[in-house]
């Protein structure tokens, strides 16, 4: 049997929980702000190292083929190209605005084979605005790697249990 403090900390987790979870639940990355993205990214480099786990992390870039635009009017169409790298990539991926024509992108559990397919994805759909013709998109990715070797973790995680601290507490009846 639980008692009311254990149910009203259960609760109190689960109220947390809630306030935390995402509100919009579109089917796209996940667009941070630079200081966001920084906390974002040192944790996935820290889960990529301590777990082998892999990540591709990605840099876009829109240019002219010339003079075609002024200033503003680049900015806006780099603001359509943001949403368009937005849209193409998965609900787990993260990406950073870096500069007004510049995106930097966290891909996790992306495999060699499907960073091309990613690119592809992105250039595809930037075919169908009127501003591909006047463009050009540079992508450069690099596998984010393990470089620092992870000191061997004497914790044994397959025997903890979650249950409040004052479980043990509690008297037994017999």
């Amino acid at each position: 049997m639980i008692n009311m403090k254990t149910e009203a900390s259960i609760e109190e987790l689960r109220r947390i929980s809630k306030m935390l979870e995402e509100k919009d639940t579109s089917n796209a990355a996940l667009w941070l702000n630079q200081e966001s993205f920084g906390i974002a990214y040192r944790f996935m480099l820290r889960y990529v190292r301590s777990y082998r786990s892999v990540a591709y992390r990605a840099l876009v870039t829109l240019n002219q083929k010339s003079d075609s635009y002024g200033v503003e009017e680049f900015v806006g169409i780099s603001d359509e190209f943001g949403k368009i790298i937005n849209h193409s990539l998965r609900k787990s991926d993260v990406m950073m605005q870096s500069k007004p024509n510049q995106y930097f992108l966290l891909l996790p559990e992306l495999s060699e084979e499907n960073i091309e397919s990613v690119f592809a994805r992105i250039r595809n759909e930037w075919k169908k605005t009127d501003y591909y013709d006047k463009t050009t998109i540079r992508f450069d990715a690099e596998l984010v790697k393990s470089v620092e070797e992870v000191v061997e973790d004497k914790r044994d995680y397959g025997r903890v249990n979650l249950v409040p601290y004052d479980y043990f507490d509690k008297k037994i009846d017999e």
